[in-house]
């Protein structure tokens, strides 16, 4: 069940990023939900393939340069993304995902600087 409406619709697609703490299956299942309900996929990109180890903070610029949208578990890093103005999607228990703020669970303190074309 999604919390929060979708953040875009069928004409403003989003490329997904999905983070290295979701498993294929996991982000297929969590695709296919969102797509039912309205959110436009333009592509995927499973950072464990991409950018396996990288700091919150390099995760965070690749998502601000590509204009994406963050699929986590992360809760921490859910609000700190969303703290920094970009969209997100967090998978909680029994099958639920947020788009809204997580209520007492603190940002992360990003620091800047950290390229995602370094080696991690």
């Amino acid at each position: 069940m999604l919390r929060g409406n979708p953040l875009n619709g069928k004409n403003n697609p989003t490329e997904l990023v999905v983070d290295e703490n979701v498993n294929y299956r996991t982000s297929d299942r969590f695709q296919n939900q969102l797509r039912e309900m309205g959110v436009a996929i333009s592509s995927v990109v499973m950072g464990a393939d991409q950018w396996s180890g990288a700091p919150d903070s390099a995760i965070l610029e690749e998502l601000e340069r590509r204009n994406a949208t963050l699929l986590t578990k992360d809760r921490a890093f859910h609000n700190t993304v969303l703290a920094a103005g970009r969209p997100s999607y967090c998978i909680l228990e029994a099958g639920n995902i947020t788009r809204m703020r997580i209520k007492g669970i603190p940002a992360n303190r990003i620091l800047p600087g950290h390229a995602i074309d370094q080696e991690y």
